[in-house]
């Protein structure tokens, strides 16, 4: 019953691995076909946040992709007394693309699970990692005040850098940018690709400034924590910057529904008064 169980298991992960890669697919290929010369970057730009979404989709949802969800298995740590690094749910992601080629090569054979310290069960609708269970809770006062300064510090670093998302709107203008393009064609993308660049940089690395805050959380007396109450690594703090960034929208609303943020549950960190 035991060997039963285990290749039902197997054969639902080898197909949720195909769904996640044909979901991957048909989103890709289209975008594939938009590219021209002058979006080039912005596509790529695109192409890559999507890929890195793909790369974190088994942390984005709680330990479960999309096709996992379909075939009713997760991840889990391989071993229950360590918490599920967002770094090896990231390598499985890789080596699955190569593990998609079982289904064509039958023989071949990657040990995923030893390679990551991670493992397939099947889906616990009420699992709680073991890191969430170690956050620490803020009192209920304490807390409302620390949403609100993390708003205030966030509109500080948006105000920092609205010059250059005004800038990119006025020459987005099209009496303007009919006008940049008769003047030089290469001129107008080049200021508009070099203005999305420096958002883009901004919002990722903003958080590096202060090694674990922004210059509006260094103003509003908050800073970036590691889960385990330790200073948050500098792949951490980019990881959280990225996903903030590239799911703004859905990171906005989670954070106004559930006081937590995408960027945080996927890289494990917490924001904390300083």
């Amino acid at each position: 019953m035991k060997n039963k169980n285990v290749e039902n298991i197997s054969n639902r992960y080898l197909f949720s691995i195909a769904l996640d890669y044909l979901i991957l697919m048909i989103v890709l290929v289209p975008l594939s076909g938009l590219i021209t010369q002058e979006n080039v970057f912005i596509i790529f730009a695109v192409m890559c946040i999507i890929l890195v979404l793909y790369l974190f989709s088994d942390g984005i949802l709680m330990n479960a992709s999309i096709g996992k969800r379909v075939f009713s298995i997760m991840v889990v740590s391989g071993n229950s007394d360590t918490k599920l690094s967002c770094v090896n749910m990231a390598i499985r992601k890789v080596l699955e693309i190569i593990y998609s080629f079982k289904i064509v090569f039958w023989h071949l054979y990657i040990d995923i699970d030893r390679v990551t310290n991670t493992r397939i069960c099947r889906l616990q609708r009420k699992y709680v990692p073991p890191h969430i269970s170690k956050t620490p809770k803020e009192p209920e006062g304490q807390d409302r005040s620390l949403r609100l300064r993390r708003t205030k510090a966030f509109i500080i670093d948006f105000a920092l850098i609205s010059w250059a998302w005004i800038a990119h709107a006025i020459i987005s203008i099209p009496v303007i940018a009919n006008a940049i393009t008769d003047v030089s064609r290469d001129l107008g993308f080049w200021s508009s690709w070099g203005l999305s660049m420096i958002i883009t940089s901004y919002f990722i690395f903003k958080d590096l400034v202060f090694r674990n805050g922004s210059i509006g959380m260094h103003r509003m007396g908050v800073k970036i924590m590691s889960a385990d109450n330790q200073i948050p690594t500098t792949s951490q703090i980019i990881i959280r910057s990225v996903f903030h960034y590239g799911l703004f929208p859905l990171d906005a609303i989670l954070f106004a529904i559930q006081k937590k943020q995408v960027g945080d549950i996927i890289s494990h960190t917490i924001i904390i008064s300083k």
